[in-house]
């Protein structure tokens, strides 16, 4: 191995081979993490209250709700002319009906199924926030790159008007509305960065990260054409999981008054045995059986079954309304979906028809055109390409609605539909 003399390795060298060292540490000290999209929509199981409903219905699963078949045992001793030869003992069981037993357990089933729902219903609506986090947060760093272009083509556009003030041709409107302009863009900026800084640190929180921010990979995103492709039923054929926890509900209420029922009018109320002590006769024991009937005449049903009915009848206006407004909302958002799409399309047209890309090109190949016709056409072309990245957003959120609206987006296995390969969430 080549070794350097140690008088080439003076105090001054390893003085400023330090220096270099720290700066270069400096420099790389800005930590960022890298993640792509199916990632960030995984980190969705992580959450602690998705975690804590799991844990919950994991404990309901174990717990064992069934009516026992044995209501309650009692021993029961009386005493006569204080002989304890002659105390008398009664042991008394009353047993639950099978219907009671039977209703208990659906009842329970199905409460437990409603909050298998409720957490699955808590889950889809953190996804869907994950899924709009991701396509702000894209589309919120592409148009602060286009307004940060556009705050430079306004000064450099307001520093040809300030020169040119002089000039008979001089126009104070345009110097006044670009004024104007300019202060806007930079107001639009500002709460581009805002958002950006907001975004960033919710992707924080949401991945736990340690560094200083988190740099989205997209580049499997979705493209326009594929989204545009996307075919969209005219009607819902599942209704989803809201639907099926106010029918479940019904199914529950159902039950509770089967239960209800079925201990009113149960028939067997007891059987007992009892032992009064030894007969006045030799060897002779009293001994006897007894049962406990109730009378199907008494009792507080008829009440119990007016508010039954009564909140039956309310829960099926419920379910009823339910199964309207899910169809509705997926009409409106399947309407919004096309519109976007009809919009974007539109631009895209447009800007492919337009002449200003054309004029722009030829009039930087002639020598003596106005830098201020430049920087006008320039500043043009750059609105247009603006309003394309909006309509695109707007094409990406109601994509995701859509799919939202229809239960298409928490189909199982999951699947990251920002991606072009609808790569599965794990």
């Amino acid at each position: 191995m080549f070794k350097l003399p140690l008088p080439f390795l003076n105090t001054k060298k390893i003085r400023l081979i330090t220096i270099l060292f720290c700066c270069g540490c400096i420099s790389t000290g800005i930590a960022q993490k890298t993640v792509n999209l199916t990632e960030v929509l995984a980190a969705t199981h992580r959450l602690e209250q998705i975690k804590g409903d799991s844990t919950k219905l994991s404990y309901l699963n174990d717990f064992n709700y069934n009516l026992p078949f044995i209501k309650s045992v009692q021993l029961r001793t009386e005493t006569r002319d204080l002989l304890l030869e002659r105390q008398e003992y009664t042991v008394r069981i009353k047993p639950n009906s099978l219907k009671a037993i039977s209703s208990q357990k659906k009842m329970f089933e199905n409460k437990i199924a409603e909050i298998e729902i409720e957490n699955q219903l808590h889950f889809n609506s953190e996804l869907k926030k994950q899924y709009f986090l991701l396509i702000n947060h894209i589309f919120n760093k592409k148009l602060m790159n286009l307004y940060e272009e556009k705050n430079n083509q306004l000064k450099d556009k307001l520093m040809v008007l300030s020169n040119s003030i002089y000039d008979s041709n001089f126009d104070v409107r345009d110097l006044v509305s670009t004024e104007e302009e300019l202060f806007d863009t930079k107001l639009k900026l500002t709460q581009l960065r805002e958002e950006n800084s907001n975004q960033q640190f919710v992707l924080k929180q949401l991945l736990r990260v340690s560094e200083d921010s988190v740099q989205l990979n997209h580049s499997n995103l979705i493209l326009p054409q594929q989204i545009l492709a996307f075919t969209m039923e005219d009607t819902l054929a599942n209704v989803g999981l809201a639907v099926g926890l106010k029918e479940l509900k019904l199914s529950t209420l159902e039950n509770e008054m089967q239960l209800s029922l079925a201990k009113e009018k149960q028939f067997f109320d007891y059987v007992q045995a009892k032992y009064g002590g030894k007969n006045s006769f030799l060897f002779n024991e009293n001994f006897s059986l007894g049962v406990g009937i109730n009378l199907p005449f008494f009792g507080n049903t008829r009440g119990k079954r007016g508010a039954f009915y009564f909140n039956q009848q309310l829960e099926q206006y419920e379910l009823t309304d339910s199964r309207r407004e899910v169809q509705e909302e997926y009409i409106l958002r399947r309407n919004a979906f096309k519109k976007a799409s009809l919009k974007y399309e539109m631009l895209q047209q447009q800007i492919q028809e337009s002449s200003i890309s054309a004029l722009l090109e030829t009039y930087q190949k002639i020598d003596g055109v106005s830098p201020l016709l430049i920087l006008k056409l320039k500043i043009q072309e750059h609105k247009k390409t603006i309003e394309n990245l909006k309509s695109e957003h707007e094409l990406y959120k109601s994509f995701i609605e859509v799919l939202s609206s229809s239960s298409v987006l928490y189909q199982r296995p999951l699947q990251n539909f920002l991606s072009t390969s609808l790569k599965q969430i794990n």
